[in-house]
């Protein structure tokens, strides 16, 4: 039997829903909610700003966490009898959002240029894009962890994914829940941020998680040749994660049609 194609997968869709809301989140913070931050009176916009964009999240967000409660819904529907209430996760609070943009904006404090506001720009987009698909991200790992019929959930790469997310989708649907995804060293091969933690999702990152109920798992054709670069070049290296970085770029620019 052939295999389904990466688009005909349903955590493919799920994917492309999620982008979908992130992009809309992403234009609403660039046409509403920057605009009424000025680097010359920080201490007035700033409040401003964060307050547009914790609503913004908070409506996005539960945007995402809709989706994908519908999507494990129907995952594990088409694995295990029986219908199971998936509960959303919250959006960070408005506290949680000014810190992030707090540190999105440092930069404002002092003379700033016109490069300089651009930066801080991309920075406050992409942390509210990443509060945001953490809402959804967060609400199927929470269930999978609650679940006695999931096995684990796996991470769903996008496109030129990184490095770093591709060396954790090259391990499966190994995760259970975040303590399973690991606090481990960030340079060893089971990977992981500055914080250690593999489980986190950085800026401008669009994965996504996909849930196991029954069965193998089948991963992408993206993350099978993922697995063939990390077993040729990175396993059992001393620096794992440097090593699987090089190779993989070192495909891309050889044109790897799949990487």
């Amino acid at each position: 039997m052939a295999l389904p194609q990466q688009s005909d997968r349903p955590a493919e869709q799920h994917r492309l829903a999620q982008e979908a809301i992130a992009s809309q989140l992403v234009d609403m913070v660039r046409g509403q909610a920057w605009p009424e931050f000025d680097a010359s009176r920080i201490r007035e916009t700033l409040p401003r700003l964060a307050a547009l964009v914790a609503a913004l999240v908070r409506r996005y967000g539960m945007a995402s966490a809709t989706q994908a409660a519908a999507f494990y819904q129907a995952e594990r529907a088409a694995q295990v009898p029986g219908r199971v209430s998936v509960p959303v996760e919250s959006p960070p609070s408005l506290e949680q959002v000014t810190q992030e943009l707090k540190w999105a904006t440092d930069n404002a404090w002092g003379v700033t240029t016109p490069e300089d506001m651009a930066v801080m720009e991309s920075k406050v987009v992409a942390a509210a894009e990443r509060m945001t698909l953490d809402v959804g991200r967060d609400t199927i790992v929470a269930a999978v962890a609650k679940d006695r019929y999931a096995r684990g959930w796996a991470r769903v790469t996008e496109p030129g994914a990184c490095h770093f997310c591709l060396m954790l989708a090259t391990r499966g649907a190994v995760y259970k829940n975040k303590a399973a995804a690991g606090v481990v060293d960030a340079k060893t091969a089971l990977g992981g941020d500055a914080k250690g933690e593999a489980n986190r999702y950085h800026d401008n990152c669009r994965c996504h998680v996909e849930p196991l109920f029954g069965g193998a798992y089948e991963p992408t054709a993206q993350v099978r040749a993922a697995q063939q670069l990390w077993e040729k070049y990175a396993a059992g290296k001393p620096d794992p994660l440097n090593a699987f970085r090089r190779a993989l770029s070192a495909a891309r620019n050889d044109g790897h049609p799949l990487l």
